[in-house]
């Protein structure tokens, strides 16, 4: 059966090892099933069927997105569903240990709602800095990742807010009732066709075409459903970290064809399951920044690791850049800034004048400067010396983007929302 790009899809999922996989379906044919169709639900069969290997799972298809909140709010409320739940719990043997029957019902893909539309506020203005905050708009003052896509709007990935887009004069928030996955972002991506990929907290990743969102969790293969920061490397292959700065979630890497997910864990060498940054060199090596692991690096064949043993400047590597000099910036929790030459190893701390020895991101700006965002501030490195932003100072700063127009923009994730400078100096 073919999708039909106007409907609601739903994935209906039940945590189940493989090797009882069938023993469950039958029990849920029996028992479930009948009471789902007395709510109208069939399971759908799409032509394209998703590679889940550790859950049971059926599709349902819904007229629109407001049914399905709708059914779904009927089908918790439904005490004869929650006792054949309770009951399949009871009699499936894999449950004997004790363990709770692990179900999700979540959109898998529907035509985008309108989002919420807010005309911007004025903001904070100061000299060349602009700040905007809640009151101004946005639907969250924590933002954890800043993206411009080619037609020139800003995207913020915030806590709590979902997924908001700026075009200078709007901001238009997109959240769970819009057919994103999840209100809780950690990253976002524009992939060479356009599409803009949203990283979540614990459920998995939405694509949106500017027409759909689809998301994609581990019932499609996805390793797991934190994903923390992403990365399009230059075959257009998607590679999906999971896990968060928090500690959270960590479980490897996806890398996406378009149709197929594959899974790199430490098995595979990678040095940690928790990765926090990937970023690709002029090489073609792919980096991985891990949670106390220092970083792997991939050939595409085998994994090496570099740890402060080989004269990293910290083994929790949040953010790594390749400036246009070919030299590779590794931030790090703890130890500072790392800088890789190809050759040769540096560091720069509080000592040389960072803001602070946990930092979160890096960028450079269209002169050559670096940027690194940190837990208490901000600073520029112009090649010789650091320079503290003291508008900045103190601040959480997990996102720094430069637009097209050379102005600089800074998430933070203290509460101050997100802030513009207009300047140069």
């Amino acid at each position: 059966m073919k999708i039909d790009p106007a409907k609601c899809y739903a994935s209906l999922s039940f945590d189940v090892p493989p090797q009882q996989l069938a023993d469950f379906e039958s029990l849920y044919i029996d028992r479930v099933a009948p009471l789902l169709k007395g709510h109208g639900l069939s399971a759908f069969s799409p032509e394209k069927r998703p590679t889940a290997k550790r859950s049971f799972y059926q599709i349902f298809e819904f007229p629109s997105l407001g049914e399905f909140f709708s059914t779904r709010d009927l089908l918790r409320q439904d005490p004869a569903l929650q006792q054949a739940l309770c009951d399949l719990e009871e009699a499936c043997p894999i449950f004997a240990s004790g363990d709770p029957l692990l179900w999700h019902f979540v959109v898998h893909a529907t035509p985008a709602g309108p989002g919420e539309i807010t005309s911007a506020g004025s903001g904070n203005r100061l000299d060349l800095w602009q700040s905007f905050c809640i009151r101004d708009g946005l639907p969250s003052a924590t933002i954890n990742d800043i993206l411009q896509d080619r037609r020139g709007d800003l995207w913020l990935a915030t806590a709590a807010g979902g997924a908001c887009r700026y075009d200078g004069t709007q901001f238009t928030t997109f959240t769970i009732r819009d057919g994103l996955a999840s209100n809780t972002l950690w990253s976002i991506l524009e992939d060479c066709e356009g599409n803009l990929w949203f990283g979540t907290e614990s459920q998995g990743v939405s694509r949106y075409d500017g027409q759909r969102f689809t998301t994609f969790t581990t019932q499609d293969g996805l390793v797991g459903d934190t994903i923390g920061t992403m990365a399009e490397d230059r075959e257009g292959n998607l590679w999906f970290a999971t896990g968060d700065m928090y500690d959270a979630g960590g479980v490897g890497v996806s890398r996406f064809d378009g149709r197929h997910f594959t899974t790199f864990t430490t098995r595979d060498g990678l040095a940690s399951d928790h990765i926090l940054a990937i970023a690709q060199d002029r090489e073609d090596h792919l980096w991985f920044g891990t949670y106390g692991h220092g970083v792997s690096r991939y050939d595409g064949q085998h994994f090496t690791t570099f740890t402060t043993q080989n004269g990293l400047a910290g083994n929790q590597v949040w953010s790594i850049f390749e400036d246009r000099q070919k030299h590779l910036w590794f931030a790090t929790q703890g130890g500072g800034i790392g800088r890789y030459d190809g050759a040769h190893c540096a560091s720069f701390t509080t000592q040389d004048g960072l803001a602070d020895n946990g930092v979160m991101c890096i960028r450079e700006d269209h002169s050559g400067g670096i940027w690194f965002g940190t837990w208490h501030g901000v600073c520029r490195y112009d090649g010789t010396k650091l320079v503290h932003i003291e508008e900045l100072a103190e601040h959480n700063v997990p996102a720094i983007l430069e637009d097209r127009q050379g102005r600089l923009w800074f998430g933070t994730s203290d509460g101050n929302g997100l802030i513009r400078y207009d300047g140069e100096s």
